[in-house]
Order: C-alpha cells, then structure tokens, then sequence
C-alpha cells in the first residue's frame, strides 16, 4: 500500500477511529523481521502527526488548533488500550517511542505526562503500558 493510499484510507475515518487504525499501521509498517528503513520511519512519523495527534493538515503543515481536551481524552485512552494490548514488548517500545521519541511538541508532553500519571495511579495496571526505560525514569523521580 502506498503512502497516499494509506492517508487516504486513513481520512475516510473520522477522529478517534482513525487514530485507532493509524497506530495498528505503524505497527506494521515499524515492526517486522527488519529494521525499518528510513522511509518507513519518515511514513510513520507523517502518519504520526496527521492522524494520532492530529499536529499536521493533509498537506503537512501545521494545525494551529489540535486537539480538544476531550479528544486528548480519547486519544490517552485508545495509547493506553494498544500498549496494554500488546504482548511483545519490542513491539510496545518501539510504538510508544515512535509516538514520544523527540518531545518536540508540547501537545505530545502533555498527553505523555497525562499517560503516565494515569499508569502509575491505575492500582489494577502497574505502569506496564509503559516501556522499561521509562518506568524506570518515573521511579527515580519520585
């Protein structure tokens, strides 16, 4: 499937399914019996900010509204539902790194810090949606 195929199916979809799908699609497109190429990456970064944190327009540019704090809501929730669904913890690192790697945008701090305050008060989850090396930050913190 190509990248525009891909962000066209994509559109069809109407904020939070489309961040649902966008994630199983990174998954796919980061996760495999390779490394990602560095096309791969670029893709999944793109899909990143147009459709799970809803930074970008369709042409790549930046969006000066976002998302709503309901739908920042939404979105915590479907990040916590996948990490928590998934078994494989490479898996897990790599989608949670793709999605919070860099913390260049203010917005993704936010919904992070939103992620992990919510992981650590959750007494039927211990912080197990978030990758080791991030537990372990958390914990020196405090």
């Amino acid at each position: 499937m190509s990248l525009s195929d891909l962000k066209h199916s994509l559109r069809k979809l109407e904020f939070p399914a489309c961040s649902k799908e966008a994630l199983i699609k990174i998954e796919q497109l980061l996760v495999g019996r390779a490394a990602p190429t560095s096309k791969q990456l670029d893709i999944a970064m793109e899909i990143i900010s147009e459709f799970v944190f809803c930074d970008a327009d369709r042409r790549g540019g930046r969006r000066s509204g976002g998302l709503n704090p309901l739908q920042e809501l939404q979105l915590i929730d479907i990040i916590c539902d996948y990490l928590s669904a998934c078994s494989n913890e490479t898996t897990k690192n790599t989608i949670f790194l793709s999605l919070f790697g860099g913390m260049e945008n203010q917005r993704k701090l936010k919904i992070l810090s939103i992620l992990a305050s919510m992981a650590v008060s959750a007494s039927s989850t211990p912080v197990g949606i978030l990758p080791y090396d991030y537990k372990v930050k958390i914990y020196t913190q405090f």
